[in-house]
């Protein structure tokens, strides 16, 4: 149970939730949200319980169409509450605190939260990894140094920026688990560790990494390092060097070779792949591509965030121009029309742009096992999407059922092949990229059942 007074809260803070992405253009059809105890502790008093709530909240929006509209898109964040509950003589609990701060993703803060309290209750508790960022950003940041990074590594762009935004999208959470302690297993800890409230840049910089970005081996045994960027690998995230791990240093690193600009109103500069900043630059994030409007939609830990769409009124201020031409203009509604199964595109009809990606659907008529596959030289991947799927959490669009490289021919080496069973009367999109940003040239591509 709660105080009449927290359900009046918990009504503002969803009326709080809606008005701030109205302002931004965006309108939420849709809010499901499940906490998780991550800690009780009985107080002194005997009386009550100090609780650590984590609650990961799913929305379900369209881009101004209204909230009676159906939803185009879906985000998803974490939030840390700070809670009191007080037994009453029938044994039952009521909830008379609950502090927590939203400001950055709902524009509401709740009237008991202190800052100064709640980083006292979260500390050393291993989910405070998922959000807060600013008092521990703070504390990396140097007091008085200023340098310039000497690396000449990674000033040319990079490589593959697709597989930094698959590797983004898998290490975020994006769905309720059944046990929300173990929030990290959705962080990739085995290899890089995660930093207890400031994962942030740690997390941003193997985005990096995956997609192809190359660590400096200078002085990669001293963690006190300020000049290079790397990760040993090892499964501690402090076994890294400062402009790894803290976003001042990531800066100075990444500012010797890029450009950080502000973002524009219209948004059109910022690029998958690219680091994106607060205003304050206490917290970073990553652009992983776009949602069906075209907003920029974005990644991060700290605050958990998967798909966070990107608005010119949001909390962030700047970017990275690491990548500069990879816009992936293509998106799911610019799809190519399937019209009907088995369906073949006739030799060279197909032309695959370098750096973007080819979208198609198709609703089948028939319940069954379906495939879609590519023929030819040109080097592609290959992705199956369920335009929507209802789960524990609700409804995930573009809910991907499916991910192939070279699974065409045996020792075939190019050709991809996605296939599912899939649903009558239900639609689905195929997703084609190169192997590499580089790559382009023509191929054909085969829908069939079987």
């Amino acid at each position: 149970m709660s105080s009449e007074r927290l359900a009046n809260d918990a009504l503002l803070r969803a009326d709080s939730l809606i008005n701030f992405w109205a302002e931004q253009g965006i309108d939420i059809v849709k809010i499901t949200s499940k906490p998780s105890i991550v800690k009780a502790q009985i107080t002194k008093r005997m009386d009550s319980v100090d609780l650590i709530v984590y609650e990961w909240t799913w929305v379900d929006y369209n881009n101004g169409e209204g909230a009676n509209s159906k939803a185009t898109d879906r985000m998803g964040f974490a939030t840390i509450h700070d809670i009191t509950a007080i037994m009453g003589k029938d044994g039952s609990y009521t909830i008379t605190r609950d502090s927590y701060d939203e400001a950055d993703i709902s524009g509401y803060t709740s009237p008991d939260y202190d800052p100064i309290e709640f980083e006292s209750a979260t500390k050393g508790i291993a989910t405070d990894d998922l959000y807060r960022s600013a008092v521990s950003e703070m504390e990396c940041k140097p007091l008085a140094e200023s340098y310039s990074a000497l690396s000449t590594l990674n000033g040319n762009g990079m490589p593959n920026v697709f597989a930094c935004i698959d590797y983004a999208n898998t290490w975020v959470i994006k769905d309720y688990a059944n046990d929300l302690n173990n929030h990290y297993e959705h962080y990739n800890t085995n290899v890089y560790g995660y930093i207890s409230g400031s994962d942030c840049c740690n997390f941003v910089s193997q985005c990096l990494y995956a997609g192809g970005l190359l660590m400096d081996k200078d002085n990669a045994s001293n963690p006190s390092d300020s000049y290079g960027w790397w990760h040993k690998r090892d499964g501690i995230a402090t076994n890294s060097s400062k402009s790894w791990r803290s976003i001042s240093y990531f800066l100075d690193y990444w500012g010797d070779k890029y450009d950080e600009v502000d973002i524009i109103a219209n948004l059109s500069n910022v690029y998958p792949g690219n680091p994106v900043f607060s205003y304050d630059k206490e917290h970073v994030v990553i652009c992983v591509g776009y949602n069906t409007a075209g907003y920029p939609i974005i990644n991060g830990h700290n605050r958990d965030v998967y798909h966070q769409a990107l608005t010119s009124n949001s909390y962030y201020s700047s970017t990275l121009l690491i990548n500069t031409s990879i816009p992936m203009i293509n998106r799911p509604g610019t799809a190519n029309n399937v019209p009907y199964i088995p369906y073949t595109y006739p030799s060279n009809q197909l032309y695959l742009n370098a750096g973007k990606a080819e979208w198609f659907k198709f609703t089948p008529s028939q319940t069954g096992y379906y495939s879609v596959y590519s023929t030819g030289s040109t080097d592609t991947v290959g992705y199956l999407y369920r335009e929507s799927q209802v789960g524990s959490g609700g409804t995930m669009y573009l809910f991907e059922l499916y991910y192939n490289d070279d699974g065409m021919l045996p020792g075939d080496g190019v050709n991809m092949r996605v296939g599912a069973y899939l649903y009558a009367g239900e639609t689905y999109y195929v997703m084609v990229r190169g192997y590499s940003p580089l790559i382009s040239g023509y191929y054909n591509l085969v829908f069939q059942q079987g």
